[in-house]
Formats: C-alpha cells, sequence, structure tokens
C-alpha cells in the first residue's frame, strides 16, 4: 500500500505520487499549429458567400470552438464549411482549443482590398478603361512600393484609391515632381465604386526605370 501511495494509481490526483509528477513532467500544451481559410485576400465590392476554414492541433483536445456565432465544435473536427454568408468586409475567424487544463487559440482573416495599379502607356489623359488596361495590379492598403518599369515612348501611370494621400516619386535615385494627378470615380471589376486617384508622369519617356513611391 505505501509503495502504491507513492507511485499512485493511473491518473492519480495526489501531487506527491510519481504518476502525478511523470504526468506533470510529460504534460504538453494545447497549440494550434495551423488555421486557414480558403478565401484569403478578395477586392471591395466581392461578396463572399462561403469559406471552408482548416486547422491543425498538435494533441488531442477535449473542446474547441469558433467565433463569428458559429460556437462549440466536435473536438475530433479538423474543417468547416460555411455556406450563405455575406461577408463584404474584413472579417476574423478565431478557434479556441482546450484540453481541459490551458486553453490555445489562433485567427485566420478573410480580408477585402482594393487594387492598386501601375504601368505604362502613350495616352495622356486617363479614365477608368486606362485603370483597367494597367498590367501591374495587386491587393493592397497603402500606395507606397518600388517597381521596374520599360515604357516606350510611353507615360509612367499609377492608380489607387484617392484616401491612400499624395505619393512623392523617386525615378531611378532620383525625386521627379511634376507628376500629374487626375482623379476618377472608378467602378473595379468587382462593382465597387471609388474615388481613384491616377498619377501620370511629367512626359512620355523609354527604357528602363526604378520607381520608388513613398
Amino acid at each position: 500500500m505505501a509503495i502504491q501511495a507513492k507511485l499512485g494509481t493511473t491518473d492519480s490526483a495526489d501531487p506527491a505520487s510519481l504518476d502525478f509528477r511523470m504526468r506533470a513532467l510529460e504534460y504538453v500544451l494545447p497549440s494550434v499549429t495551423a488555421f486557414t481559410d480558403t478565401i484569403g485576400t478578395v477586392e471591395v465590392g466581392t461578396v463572399v458567400a462561403s469559406v471552408t476554414l482548416n486547422w491543425s492541433i498538435n494533441k488531442t483536445i477535449t473542446s474547441q470552438s469558433i467565433n463569428q456565432g458559429i460556437g462549440s465544435l466536435d473536438p475530433a473536427l479538423r474543417t468547416l464549411g460555411l455556406t450563405g454568408l455575406a461577408l463584404t468586409s474584413d472579417t476574423t475567424f478565431t478557434l479556441t482549443v482546450g484540453d481541459g487544463a490551458n486553453t490555445a487559440n489562433r485567427s485566420t482573416s478573410v480580408l477585402f482590398r482594393h487594387r492598386r495599379r501601375w504601368g505604362v502607356s502613350a495616352t495622356a489623359t486617363p479614365d477608368a478603361a486606362l485603370i483597367d488596361a494597367l498590367t501591374g495590379d495587386e491587393f493592397s492598403a497603402a500606395r507606397a512600393q518600388s517597381r521596374s518599369m520599360s515604357p516606350s515612348a510611353e507615360y509612367l501611370y499609377f492608380a489607387w484609391p484617392a484616401s491612400w494621400g499624395t505619393p512623392t516619386f523617386t525615378v531611378n535615385g532620383l525625386a521627379v515632381t511634376g507628376w500629374a494627378q487626375t482623379t476618377i470615380s472608378y467602378t473595379n471589376p468587382s462593382g465597387n465604386t471609388t474615388s481613384f486617384d491616377v498619377w501620370r508622369s511629367p512626359y512620355p519617356i523609354s527604357g528602363t526605370f526604378a520607381v520608388v513611391v513613398t
């Protein structure tokens, strides 16, 4: 009996028992090792109707839940498809898991962003069609960027939401002023209408240029 008390029965709650101490030494905190969504970033104006969440956890857990009104889930679940949504703005899903002693969480977000655009054109007067025709585009939330551009008797063009403010341009290491600004009511391919500023270099040029926008 003395030996049993010292060693402890299986899952002993006695902190003096070896069984309890060994379990404490071997204990691993729960961790959400990955949590992703199948959407990522989409253009402002998009309506996201469905998303699938996928995740992995480092150990067996006893509870898990996701915010955004989803609530508790089967602890064995590792993927969840959501339908009937109508997401139009940034939405963050947070997964919280627990093993009965500790909890851990991790988040993933569906993001809505405008596209900033850049490129070259011989056209001197920009319009919405020119914005769409610019060959460079990416999702972003700010104007700062660095580009290599190769016009041939063409203007350099940049376009982004007017709310991003007034830029400065450095071309091949030299500050270049005199860029022409045109503000256009621009409807993107996803149906959102926003005031866009279009910035055109002072004159058409040829060659290869490193352009830094700040």
